[in-house]
């Protein structure tokens, strides 16, 4: 027996781990960057996401859509999806790593640039097409990534989605507008804070 010890009272918990320490605590690991497996998950999630979602849009192009658009669109949705298609093949044959991240940024350039130019199409911002970006933003929510980039990427769709109806789709009323970027803003919200809420499960486990 080595390095006997009597005290006169119970320890804490604490003391006793400093004690099989060697009087210091350990330092206990903390999640700095994404785990290689959440990144691989991360970056398959958007792009199945993605590659599935994008031309059930055509459904909703059939009807929506005047007439002699459908074509123009069907292009423009097949060659997101086949973008999203390579991104998903790209992230299978590579190994994940710490900027696996990005795809995640692709995927709402992507996915948000195409339903933002539609909108312009249609009516800019009087067109009830702004819908879809809610689709995107709401990715947010199945991916295991940090806050900072659900907030980055919502905030960046919410942006495009402006600045693209702003320059490119033409008079506009403000009531539509601020209508449109409230519930777009509603959704953002609730995509930032459940992605924070789930990283912090993730960070304590």
């Amino acid at each position: 027996i080595d390095e006997v010890r009597v005290y006169n009272r119970a320890l804490t918990d604490e003391e006793v781990v400093a004690l099989y320490y060697n009087g210091a605590l350990p330092q206990l690991p903390t999640m700095v960057n994404q785990p290689r497996n959440q990144s691989a998950c991360l970056g398959t999630t958007i792009s199945v996401l993605g590659a599935v979602v994008m031309p059930l849009f055509l459904l909703l192009d059939w009807f929506m859509l005047p007439a002699g658009a459908f074509d123009r669109f069907l292009r423009y949705r097949a060659a997101v999806a086949g973008l999203l298609a390579l991104q998903l093949l790209l992230i299978r044959f590579t190994r994940p790593s710490r900027l696996s991240f990005l795809h995640g940024y692709f995927f709402t350039l992507l996915a948000g640039g195409a339903i933002s130019w539609t909108t312009v199409e249609l009516g800019g911002f009087d067109s009830p097409y702004y819908a879809g970006l809610n689709l995107v933003i709401a990715v947010n929510l199945f991916l295991p990534w940090r806050p900072l980039h659900a907030t980055l990427t919502s905030v960046g769709t919410v942006l495009l989605y402006v600045v693209l109806g702003a320059v490119f789709g033409g008079p506009f009323h403000g009531a539509a507008l601020a209508n449109n970027l409230f519930f777009v803003g509603v959704t953002v919200l609730i995509a930032v804070v459940t992605a924070r809420a789930k990283f912090q499960l993730i960070d304590d486990e």
